[in-house]
């Protein structure tokens, strides 16, 4: 896990965008003390975050804020390379100062609006979330915008690098019955899942066969849903709606 020694050099409403540089590559036994002087000899520092662990040494990055973007430019040309030590040389370019994040295959029965209370619970800062699918995306995945480059970089840190509050999503239906299945000593279950038809409505209804091998209960039958964002989607909420049909008929026997 990582934590950021914030220093903010002035108390003036923040910059705007293209202000802010990444540096890499910093030694671990390099801190603000060497860092600030170097960074700020190209001009006034607004903010700088080094990023640290728990055991006080630096993680080797660190971001430098300054006044305006004509600034990070001669950052950018003066300090790009600059000699630490002997072997080790500062990367220094623009911050791409992204303010959103992709969380990866959510269920495919996840809703906007609770998922972004759930988010809201962990992270300051979050505005806004959409469900995207379609080319370049595997399944679903959910973009988080926040409100800052830097409140969605303390939102990530939770999110992924191990804070205890880290986003748990529930098990869905299809990885419960594996657990069960599993927990009974039987074989995976195995999906036959076919589209019926659908109604004017909207529903779309599936008909299903699922072998649970050393089980020997039948399950078939039909289930209704509404479609999903792409054919991936809807064809994974029907295996979820199936799976959940399942797991009652296994638990009421």
């Amino acid at each position: 896990m990582q934590s950021s020694d914030k220093r903010r050099m002035w108390h003036v409403p923040p910059p705007g965008s293209q202000c802010e540089v990444f540096i890499s590559q910093i030694p671990r036994d390099t801190y603000e003390d060497v860092l600030i002087p170097l960074f700020g000899s190209v001009g006034p520092l607004w903010e700088f975050r080094l990023m640290m662990n728990f055991s006080g040494q630096n993680r080797g990055f660190a971001y430098a804020k300054y006044s305006s973007p004509a600034v990070v430019s001669d950052a950018v040309l003066l300090l790009n390379g600059h000699w630490l030590e002997a072997g080790l040389r500062l990367s220094v370019r623009r911050s791409t100062e992204k303010s959103d994040l992709c969380i990866g295959e959510p269920p495919a029965s996840t809703q906007p609006e609770p998922l972004l209370q759930v988010l809201r619970g962990i992270a300051d800062g979050v505005e806004r979330i959409s469900l995207k699918a379609g080319p370049g995306i595997v399944g679903v995945s959910a973009i988080v915008v926040f409100s800052s480059h830097y409140v969605a970089s303390m939102a990530k840190k939770a999110l992924v690098e191990g804070s205890p509050h880290a986003l748990r999503v529930p098990p869905c239906p299809m990885a419960l019955l594996c657990e069960l299945c599993e927990a009974k000593g039987v074989g995976k279950p195995h999906y036959d899942v076919k589209l019926s038809h659908t109604e004017s409505t909207g529903f779309m209804f599936f008909f299903y066969d699922v072998s649970v091998p050393g089980i020997t209960l039948d399950f078939k039958g039909l289930v209704m849903i509404l479609p999903g964002t792409s054919a991936y989607a809807t064809l994974r909420e029907a295996h979820q709606a199936v799976a959940q049909q399942v797991l009652q008929k296994i638990c009421n026997n």
